[in-house]
């Protein structure tokens, strides 16, 4: 009974530890010589993306999840609100042949910006 009840617990684990990887669903991958960011728009609203000055989409939907592959470095990038006041602007690094996930939610403490968390994966 010890057994299975052992065996029991390593297959709970196991399957708890499956479902919280910690990393992205996304299938992308960079192009040779590239890296990607993969941004995740999980806010309630739509906003625009500027990469090192230059506006890569200008309405990035709620729920989008995009990608943008770019030559390893590290890049300024920059979120503005469709029609609003809330923005983000931060350095973000982008590694050879790796996904660099940018979660983009609404900061609950303050109306007048994003609450964006990088990781590489």
């Amino acid at each position: 009974m010890k057994q299975l009840k052992n065996l029991f617990v390593l297959v709970l684990l196991a399957v708890v530890a499956a479902g919280c990887s910690g990393s992205s669903d996304s299938k992308h991958v960079p192009p040779l010589g590239q890296g990607s960011i993969i941004l995740r728009n999980d806010s309630a609203g739509s906003f625009s993306v500027t990469i090192n000055g230059v506006v890569n989409a200008a309405g990035t939907a709620a729920s989008a999840s995009i990608p943008y592959d770019l030559a390893p470095g590290t890049y300024v990038v920059t979120l503005q609100q469709s029609g609003g006041p809330r923005t983000w602007t931060g350095s973000v690094t982008v590694q050879l042949g790796r996904l660099t996930d940018m979660d983009v939610t609404a900061d609950p403490a303050d109306p007048q910006l994003y609450d964006v968390v990088t990781f590489l994966e």
